[in-house]
């Protein structure tokens, strides 16, 4: 099943097939970009149902600092988010921060081999970084790696290559998240080292993408 399309706003449709996996196994991927939480789940009939509620951004309120009103990923939670309230503004270093509320809805419905997105109403706040790549973004990366092992990441995200009539795509059209040098070193050199083809020189995933 392809990825829904990420960042969007107000009323949008979209359908998407999905994947039937060696036994009997489904896969498929409801990310949208925007952080949320199950609302509701129950079985319908043919199928499944999924409503998830926006949980909003935190943003700093200390008006002196270049942070003012920048938005960032909230806690997985209501009762994390109070928690990420109270610690300090990494940027400006003062108790700043602020819970940006939302309406947000997204619902889900499974039926036979489809999976439906229904996006409702507008966000509050503006899209903030991604700290982890979609999961079939990662499939379709290393899939691209196993194909180009030799490539470095500069290469991989202009889509060129040194290797004399090798035509590449650059991994930013997988995702934007791919647009990163640090986060295409790391994911490569995770690909390679479980393929056998690297041993070491990796960095945690929180430092490779600073």
């Amino acid at each position: 099943m392809s990825s829904f399309t990420l960042w969007v706003d107000g009323y949008v449709q979209e359908k998407r097939q999905i994947r039937i996996l060696d036994g009997n196994g489904i896969d498929y991927d409801i990310d949208v970009g925007w952080h949320m939480v199950k609302q509701n789940s129950k079985m319908i009939e043919n199928g499944k149902y999924i409503s998830k509620i926006c949980l909003g951004a935190v943003q700093c309120s200390n008006e002196g600092y270049t942070a003012y009103k920048i938005d960032i990923r909230p806690k997985s939670t209501l009762a994390l988010i109070k928690k990420q309230l109270k610690a300090v503004c990494v940027r400006c270093h003062s108790l700043s921060l602020e819970h940006i509320g939302c309406l947000a809805r997204v619902n889900f419905k499974f039926e036979g081999f489809h999976c439906t997105m229904i996006h409702q109403h507008n966000h509050t706040y503006k899209a903030y970084d991604l700290i982890h790549a979609p999961r079939m973004a990662l499939a379709r990366f290393r899939e691209h790696m196993l194909q180009h092992p030799a490539e470095e990441p500069l290469g991989l995200i202009a889509g060129t290559s040194p290797i004399s009539q090798t035509a590449l795509v650059s991994v930013d059209n997988i995702h934007p998240y791919f647009s990163h040098q640090g986060r295409v070193k790391y994911h490569r050199g995770s690909v390679l080292q479980a393929t056998g083809q690297k041993s070491s020189g990796l960095k945690s995933d929180e430092n490779a993408f600073s």
